[in-house]
């Protein structure tokens, strides 16, 4: 199962997400067979890809905010 599949929230997977749409459009029962099996394959490492980035962006903001109030705590108890 996938998350919402809006381009403005997946802006880096808009080609597999439209991808999987067109395959999902032309082959309606085909789809519960597998027809569609690479597009899904490719749309879900480019959304795995998208959540690494995010959580290593999250990461960083974490520790920059840990750092800062380390120094804000630091200051307080001069």
């Amino acid at each position: 199962m996938h998350t919402i599949l809006s381009p403005h929230l997946h802006p880096k997977c808009v080609v597999f997400i439209d991808a999987m749409e067109q395959c999902h459009k032309q082959s309606s029962f085909s789809k519960f067979l597998g027809s569609c099996n690479e597009a899904k394959q490719a749309l879900d490492q480019c959304l795995a890809e998208e959540k690494r980035e995010r959580q290593k962006l999250s990461l960083q903001q974490a520790k920059e905010r840990r750092e800062a109030h380390k120094k804000r705590m630091e200051k307080l108890r001069e």
